[in-house]
């Protein structure tokens, strides 16, 4: 039996290839009861953004508050 991710449902994103990364990081979120950090890092363009453009959207449309922030240099 497959268990579905809360944040994954209804997810519909341009992301092609990228449900192994989605799946990840919204299982981080879901299992962050006392806290913790998530570090992406990759080359510009590689989709760091719109991995969590997407979890972002589908957490705030289960109905989890999101706060983002960015940082600029």
């Amino acid at each position: 039996m497959r268990v579905t991710n809360p944040l994954l449902v209804g997810v519909t994103s341009p992301l092609v290839g990228r449900d192994r990364d989605l799946e990840w990081v919204s299982g981080f979120l879901t299992h962050t009861d006392s806290g913790g950090a998530l570090l992406l890092s990759g080359e510009p363009g590689v989709g760091k953004t719109a991995l969590l453009d997407a979890v972002a959207k589908s957490a705030v449309d289960a109905g989890t508050r999101v706060l983002r922030a960015a940082g600029v240099h």
